[in-house]
């Protein structure tokens, strides 16, 4: 039986930088992303889709370095069978966990493939537990073991997290801004909790400067 969920059906264009830092134009792109608040789905597409759908299709053959501009063409209600609903976390797929990001608004959650799928399936079952059922779970403590945790199914219910940070909006004026000189334009905590967002790997004594350019321009 269909378990249909209200969702958005989008077209985003725009322009990448592949491996060799070249500008890349993209047109009608199309998919499916769950029902959210608008501003929510603007960043979500500008930060999770845009480089899944991009990397998925098989019309561009060049690999994305980092996304450069991102257009919302078109934004309409519609409704959709998503595959995260009913599943658990640690069973998630690379592209169920860019939905659950999305319709939870979990932003801890790892951006498409930037790091291996066990990993972010760690990371959202962290978040899920701690900002949606208050129930603490620490992927960092000691002898903590992914495997020995309950399955945590997830429903399709939009949340929006509303914990004080930078706003969507304010993120994705900064990532369309040249950020690849000068010095770094956030403290030492807020490079560190966006580069964490953003699953940006990043060494300790990484210079602040260094970092920054590496959360805004992927290099």
């Amino acid at each position: 039986m269909s378990n249909k969920q209200a969702a958005y059906a989008v077209t985003i264009s725009g322009t990448y930088r592949n491996s060799k830092k070249e500008i890349v134009d993209f047109q009608n792109v199309k998919g499916i992303i769950p029902m959210c608040d608008v501003d929510i789905a603007h960043a979500m597409l500008r930060k999770r889709y845009a480089t899944m759908w991009i990397t998925e299709s098989s019309e561009y053959k060049e690999r994305v370095q980092n996304m450069r501009t991102v257009y919302v063409d078109s934004l309409e209600k519609t409704e959709h069978e998503f595959s995260f609903e009913g599943k658990d976390i640690k069973e998630m797929t690379y592209e169920e966990l860019q939905d659950l990001a999305t319709v939870k608004d979990l932003r801890g959650i790892p951006l498409y493939k930037a790091g291996g799928l066990r990993q972010g399936q760690m990371m959202a079952y962290a978040e899920y537990s701690n900002k949606i059922l208050g129930k603490e779970v620490n992927i960092k403590e000691e002898g903590f073991n992914f495997a020995t945790l309950p399955p945590l199914v997830v429903d399709s219910f939009a949340e929006r997290n509303l914990q004080k940070s930078i706003s969507n909006e304010d993120m994705i004026q900064i990532e369309q801004s040249n950020t690849t000189t000068g010095k770094a334009k956030f403290t030492r905590a807020e490079l560190e909790k966006m580069a964490n967002e953003k699953g940006v790997v990043f060494h300790p004594n990484i210079a602040d400067e260094k970092l920054q350019q590496r959360i805004f321009n992927g290099s």
